[in-house]
């Protein structure tokens, strides 16, 4: 609490999302300048810490790239059944766009990196463009494993997307 206190005095308050997705591209604008302001808030956030408490350690995990390639990758990319030529280039400068920020973002951060720093960039997974569709929920009700309308009947439901669990008792993915 005190550290986030002095952060918040010393640099302003932290948002995690920009209020504006980026999936709204007549928006976009607005969501890279709230961007922009949170890349400054890291880098000072950064900055502070290690001016003032010494730190040799920084772990971020930026989530915008991967908001940003969910929203419009399958829109920009010729080979995706969610592709409209019409729609395509705004999509594609929009990761451009987005992704002239990471850079900005790593820009930054490794202005703050000495000659003994090592800076290591990862990626929670690949994205390439969906080039199919599968309704999971038919698929289950086709092979018997869930009653439309009536999950007392069903033997499985989803959770978070992909996941799938038995029906009843906990709640979870451990299911």
């Amino acid at each position: 609490e005190e550290l986030a206190e002095e952060l918040f005095q010393r640099i302003g308050p932290f948002f995690e999302h920009a209020a504006v997705g980026p999936q709204e591209l007549r928006l976009y604008d607005h969501c890279l300048e709230e961007l922009d302001a949170q890349i400054d808030w890291i880098a000072d956030g950064a900055r502070h810490l290690r001016e003032t408490r010494g730190y040799e350690l920084y772990y971020l995990h930026w989530h915008f790239p991967d908001s940003l390639l969910h929203s419009h990758l399958g829109a920009a990319d010729p080979e995706s059944p969610s592709y409209d030529p019409a729609t395509g280039p705004a999509a594609l400068e929009a990761i451009a766009r987005g992704f002239e920020r990471a850079d900005r973002l790593v820009g930054k951060l490794l202005s703050l990196a000495d000659e003994d720093t090592v800076v290591a960039v990862v990626s929670d997974h690949g994205n390439a463009a969906n080039k199919f569709a599968a309704n999971l929920e038919a698929r289950l009700r086709e092979v018997g494993l869930t009653a439309d309308g009536n999950p007392a009947r069903s033997k499985v439901r989803t959770h978070g997307g992909w996941q799938v669990c038995r029906s009843g008792g906990r709640r979870g993915p451990s299911n």
